[in-house]
């Protein structure tokens, strides 16, 4: 991948974040369908039970997509992005190959949905753990988040690593799309490392910038070399000495 070192946005909303909009991606926000009214077919008073409403264009199309993201996703933690096709990714869904090419008009349209996809799952992960105040412990949250979640296959994670290390070659369709990615990313631990300086819980001879990079590197990092070696992650024994290890770097000095 090729990563810059340079300034993050402060401004960084606490909630998912998106990637930049195209017209590509504009038809890419899934729809949640509103559940069909269904009544019992053992009614007393002898009518026939109603059956479930048909599901508008939209709604199929809701669904469409989201199981073209996550055949994608499946496909691309298993064999990486350039060994993945338009096509395929059709056909492992169970629709026709064009399909994923429609509805999001090329390769790098869908790798937009699938990266905004997977960072918007993230966040929403953070954002259904326990409520805790802005700064170093919205940090130590991050961690715990990141090394909870409940996928044993750890699909995204491994997408997500395969295409950012993909990223690092040359001429890479998907590198522009993992630095965005990236950066949003780090702005947001940044942003609150910061606010961790300014409120004397973090170290202020710490760089916001560099400490966001060396938490998130090592996240990625640790997870790289435990999914390399197989079997199971254990994932949350990481988490226990990882949170230790990142509450200490970033500790103040005593006295």
């Amino acid at each position: 991948m090729r990563e810059t070192i340079g300034r993050y946005d402060s401004a960084v909303p606490r909630k998912p974040v998106s990637t930049p909009a195209s017209p590509a991606s504009k038809a890419m926000k899934p729809v949640r369908a509103k559940p069909s009214l269904k009544i019992s077919a053992g009614r007393s008073d002898g009518s026939k039970a109603l059956s479930d409403a048909p599901r508008t264009q939209v709604e199929r199309r809701a669904e469409a997509e989201t199981s073209l993201l996550a055949s994608a996703r499946s496909l691309i933690a298993r064999r990486g992005w350039t060994g993945t096709t338009l096509a395929e990714v059709g056909e492992a869904a169970g629709y026709s190959r064009g399909l994923a090419g429609h509805y999001f008009g090329s390769k790098t349209g869908l790798l937009r949905a699938i990266t905004q996809q997977i960072n918007n799952s993230f966040f929403e992960e953070l954002q259904k753990a326990p409520p805790v105040p802005a700064g170093l412990e919205t940090v130590i949250s991050f961690v715990a988040v990141y090394f909870g979640r409940s996928d044993p296959e750890w699909t995204n994670t491994r997408a997500l690593l395969l295409l950012m290390t993909e990223a690092l070659l040359d001429d890479s369709e998907n590198a522009d799309q993992m630095v965005n990615y990236n950066t949003s990313v780090l702005a947001y631990l940044e942003e609150h490392i910061r606010q961790g300086i300014a409120q004397q819980e973090i170290d202020k001879s710490i760089s916001p910038r560099i400490a966001a990079e060396f938490i998130l590197g090592a996240l990625r990092g640790v997870m790289l070399q435990r999914l390399v070696h197989g079997g199971d992650a254990g994932a949350m024994v990481i988490r226990k000495h990882v949170l230790t290890l990142v509450r200490r770097a970033l500790a103040p000095p005593c006295g």
